[in-house]
């Protein structure tokens, strides 16, 4: 039946071309199963009076049932951005919020210490407000003219290259989309094994292109200025009016990437469930323990 999920997962314990045909192996089954469902909702939301629709399912952060809504915003205004819409009516979270959540709580021990890449957002608040204030720290990146650990606006700064804080200080770290719009990623995997304690991990979305073997970057830091080398693409930055610079364009090699800053093991995490209003087909996530 189409309400039927299905959960993929394979690790880079194997070697690479075999991790890539067990992805594609489950990727192809879902896009087999459930492309009709995607453009049967695209078609309803783009001739709809509104542009958007609501669907019936179930939120794993709210833990009951809910709407979901489904509209135009943050895509290329004929197809629903699965990834970043799929809007829950109570919560109010995306759909890659909504895992990182879940996600989240399935890893997270009572009184274990977790640090995210953002403050401001609806995710941290519903992070803090499951786990305590004083379990997780939130921060935000107001640019190269501060130093990490300062407070600007009352928001404490933090550059992902840089952190302020101990060697082996956190048990969690969550990075949502965000080492996409770091000039040096590596050196930013790195900083974020460095302050996990051993075993601790990090939770990571990213926008990650299966078709793409090699990443690739989009713009540098050269002598301190900033060098395009792609056509500038901007995300939403909720700190920031002007958005926030894409550096980078990850493929495949990450995995290999990944073992090189401090990483023990990593799973990537293809999730699909209708019911819980998991759709689409950028539905990827990693987990990565130090």
């Amino acid at each position: 039946g189409i309400n039927k999920g299905v959960r993929g997962f394979f690790t880079h314990n194997y070697p690479r071309r075999a991790e890539k045909k067990d992805f594609f192996e489950t990727y192809n089954y879902l896009r087999e199963r459930y492309e009709e469902y995607e453009r049967e909702l695209n078609k309803r939301v783009t001739e709809s009076d509104t542009k958007e629709v609501e669907i019936e399912g179930y939120c794993q952060v709210c833990g009951e049932q809910t709407k979901f809504k489904l509209d135009l915003k943050w895509g290329n205004g004929n197809e629903v951005n699965f990834r970043e819409r799929v809007l829950c009516a109570k919560c109010r979270l995306n759909m890659r919020m909504r895992y990182t959540v879940a996600n989240l709580m399935e890893n997270y021990l009572h009184g274990e210490k977790i640090y995210m890449y953002e403050k401001v957002t609806p995710l941290y608040r519903e992070v803090a407000r499951r786990v305590g204030e004083d379990n997780v720290i939130g921060s935000e990146y107001y640019g190269d003219s501060y130093k990490s650990g300062i407070f600007v606006k009352g928001i404490m700064h933090q550059d992902a290259m840089n952190l302020s804080f101990a060697d082996e200080t956190f048990d969690i770290i969550v990075s949502n989309d965000v080492f996409e719009h770091v000039s040096d990623y590596r050196r930013a995997l790195s900083e974020s094994s460095r302050v996990l304690k051993s075993g601790g991990k990090l939770l990571l979305s990213i926008p990650f292109d299966i078709r793409r073997d090699t990443t690739q970057t989009r713009a540098q830091i050269i002598d301190g200025k900033l060098v395009n080398i792609k056509k500038p693409i901007y995300h939403g930055n909720p700190v920031d009016n002007n958005g926030s610079l894409v550096f980078t364009d990850f493929g495949w090699d990450l995995l290999d990437i990944i073992n090189n800053c401090g990483f023990s093991d990593e799973h990537m995490i293809l999730y699909y469930d209708i019911d819980k209003g998991y759709i689409g087909t950028g539905t990827y996530y990693f987990e990565l323990t130090k």
